[in-house]
């Protein structure tokens, strides 16, 4: 993998600043942990490339790659999973097999630029984002893989054209950048899951994110966007019956956890004891197993001990279950790890630094902190399940009667609760006259959510509506704003192809990897598997009435029956934070209020129902409900004030 970079002139009255190759490089060094540096330059551009040693064949990087003849400048950040079939392609146009067998990725990605044009990207699977200047056209392109696992920033600004894995070079190049309002109230009106409503924006207005799929081709006077694929446009194999779909399904998903492994270094994991990551867990020590390596397995767990309430399907301490799988698969080596007790406003900076966006989830520092445990062992691939929810382990059977009862399936819908109830041994009856009536509520709601919308962050004042479109930020992915609720296949299909989280995730997954030496993969989220999910069936997700049946029937001889039931439960992760802050409340008070006072907020927030609750939270009990929320609103609210 890499970090890349380069700047190029699109009009004949600009030139690239002599200090771009310095100013680049003299960036990356100062926060990631990049083995080599190197740049090219060429007539009115400067390529360069940060090379990380993932792969034994990444040591021989030649990146970027000058073709004087045609003109043509090469840089890319890349890890092919298609290696093989990539060389017997380039094999059969003239290129040697047996020295492409030893080439560096972004070796075949250069060949295959040559021989195919811009549809060289067809022919790639992995992770990569990389970039072509032609001299002759004085045209820049550039591409982003299939879910954006690798984020690519740019700027075209006063004839120039930059573009950059990190924003910070960027902002430098340009310090006359301007804030991005829009970007600031999507952040801080929607749910904790989302950072960009609008693909491709980010928090600057000049600045753009390369959106997933995406060939982009930029000139002086155009810039043309082509998406060249999107989730289901690859034909599938048809099954006859369910056993044949799980039996298709773990061999496909066993290849993408194989594929996602190659690496010259260890490999590690960041598993809870969900259906996700230990699916990616036991698949991988299994492979790994082969190999005589292990699996370093990192899991969060409470600093301070809590008990979750008897009737809650959520778990907090997933050791014991991580504990389980370990000893089923004995190359698994299992760390627990708690962040060393730190409050969870303790490393907004630091998290929000790395990132170079705002963020909501508190358990970015845990997962920084699992990342750098990970990369003192050795591990320069590290796994994770992220997007495994709506893929691998999609199933909740609510979402699937939903869908029946919107195509008024009467029968279909008697049958699926029929068997539901009797495996769950609760009442038929009941269970049709509550989801039926659920359903209708629903679909009220959601007839003009905007029309009644009140911000879930209870700190924010109504005017931040003001001179903002809600309705249009938000009428492509209401569920953006408006978490839970029920969805329909049409709108599954939809899921399994959201920018905006895959941007989120590719944020995540390049900027950790680059500050820690590593590669962080989500195989959950492979080509190949969203191809799959959306041909499969829909009802095959709680096929016979049993949820997350996809997963659970594959996995039921590879995972203990503790993790595969009961099918509702959750992780609940920084479940103990309340106690954390509580014991930290004297020092984070004071910085809260200094932090809060600086009036960067002032059009959003309402200061004195901040302040009232900043007051009173010392006296609130730990088990109430509305500080967690309003804690979590809080942390949103500093991410835009701490980093640098």
């Amino acid at each position: 993998m890499s970090a890349i970079w380069g700047i190029v002139a699109l009009s004949p009255d600009a030139s690239v600043p002599e200090h771009s190759a310095q100013l680049f490089e003299s960036t990356y060094k100062k926060s990631c942990k990049i083995d080599r540096y190197e740049s090219v330059s060429a007539t009115d551009a400067l390529f360069g490339c940060g090379i990380q040693y993932i792969t034994k064949e990444a040591e021989q990087e030649q990146l970027p790659f000058r073709h004087p003849e045609r003109g043509l400048l090469f840089t890319a950040d890349c890890l092919l999973d298609n290696r093989t079939e990539l060389i017997d392609l380039l094999s059969t146009h003239g290129y040697n097999k047996t020295e492409l067998t030893e080439a560096p990725d972004g070796t075949l990605m250069y060949y295959s630029y040559l021989t195919f044009g811009s549809d060289c990207v067809t022919h790639f699977r992995g992770l990569f984002s990389f970039a072509v200047w032609e001299e002759h056209t004085h045209t820049l392109t550039l591409f982003s893989d299939h879910t954006s696992a690798r984020s690519l920033y740019y700027i075209k600004q006063n004839g120039l054209l930059a573009f950059s894995t990190r924003t910070e070079p960027l902002l430098k190049l340009f310090p006359n950048v301007t804030p991005n309002i829009n970007y600031q109230k999507d952040f801080l009106l929607a749910n904790a899951s989302v950072i960009y409503v609008f693909p491709g924006e980010t928090p600057y207005n000049e600045i753009s994110l390369m959106t997933p799929a995406t060939r982009l081709t930029l000139s002086a006077d155009k810039t043309i966007p082509f998406t060249y694929w999107a989730p289901g446009s690859a034909p599938q194999k048809k099954c006859r019956s369910a056993k044949k779909y799980s039996k298709h399904f773990l061999e496909l998903y066993d290849n993408c956890v194989r594929d996602a492994l190659r690496t010259s270094g260890e490999v590690g994991i960041s598993m809870s004891s969900g259906l996700d990551s230990t699916s990616v867990g036991v698949l991988a020590a299994r492979e790994l197993a082969k190999k005589g390596k292990m699996l370093h397995s990192y899991t969060f767990v409470p600093y301070y001990p809590v008990t979750p309430p008897s009737h809650t399907s959520y778990i907090y301490d997933e050791s014991g279950l991580v504990q389980e799988i370990a000893e089923r698969y004995p190359n698994i080596k299992t760390t627990f790890l708690n962040n060393r007790g730190k409050n969870p406003f303790a490393d907004v900076k630091l998290c929000s630094n790395i990132l170079e966006i705002p963020y909501k989830a508190g358990t970015f520092p845990n997962h920084y902190e699992i990342c750098t445990h990970g990369a003192d062992r050795g591990c320069k691939v590290f796994l994770n399940g992220a997007f495994g929810n709506r893929s691998v382990s999609f199933g909740d059977i609510h979402n699937i009667l939903y869908d029946l009862d919107c195509k008024k399936k009467r029968l279909s819908t008697l049958v699926l609760i029929h068997r539901y109830a009797k495996h769950e041994r609760i009442s038929r009856k009941k269970m049709l006259s509550r989801t039926r009536q659920s359903f209708r509520g629903f679909r009220a709601h959601m007839q003009d959510p905007f029309l009644r919308f009140i911000p879930e962050n209870i700190f924010l004042r109504r005017t931040i509506l003001e001179d903002y479109n809600i309705r249009e930020r938000f009428s492509g992915n209401p569920y953006a704003l408006f978490s839970g609720g029920y969805i329909d296949h049409e709108t599954f299909l939809q899921q399994l192809n959201p920018a905006s989280l895959f941007m989120y995730l590719g944020v995540y997954e390049t900027q950790f990897g680059l500050r820690t030496g590593m590669v962080l993969r989500d195989p959950t989220k492979d080509t190949r598997l969203l191809d799959f999910c959306c041909h499969l069936p829909f009802s095959m997700y709680a096929h016979y009435g049993m949820p997350r049946w996809l997963i659970r029937s594959a996995f039921a001889p590879l995972l203990p029956a503790s993790v595969l039931e009961p099918w509702s439960r959750h992780s609940f992760l920084n479940m103990d934070r309340m106690q954390r802050i509580k014991r930290d409340w004297t020092s984070i008070k004071p910085e809260l209020i200094r932090h809060l006072s600086s009036g960067l907020l002032d059009a959003y927030i309402d200061k004195e129902r901040v302040d009232a609750f900043i007051e009173a939270f010392a006296a609130m009990k730990e088990d109430c409900s509305v500080p967690m929320s309003s804690l979590s609103a809080l942390e949103g609210l500093l991410c835009f004030l701490l980093p640098e």
